[in-house]
């Protein structure tokens, strides 16, 4: 991935109008999975499909968080 394209996507991370969730919302999200909440619990909580929990969780997402 060139520098360019990784700074852009950088930035439509932070600037996405369309984002379901806040980073408040990953913060609890992942505080929650810590306490052992169950990812399908936490999902639903959130209106996400859990793989997107996972994602969250294990930094695969939202890692500048």
């Amino acid at each position: 991935v060139s520098q360019s394209r990784y700074a852009s996507q950088c930035l439509y991370e932070y600037q996405n109008d369309f984002a379901v969730l806040t980073e408040q919302n990953v913060i609890d999200i992942r505080r929650l999975a810590s306490d052992n909440i169950k990812y399908t619990i936490i999902a639903k909580q959130y209106g996400i499909h859990k793989d997107t929990v996972y994602r969250i969780v294990n930094y695969k997402t939202w890692n500048h968080v």
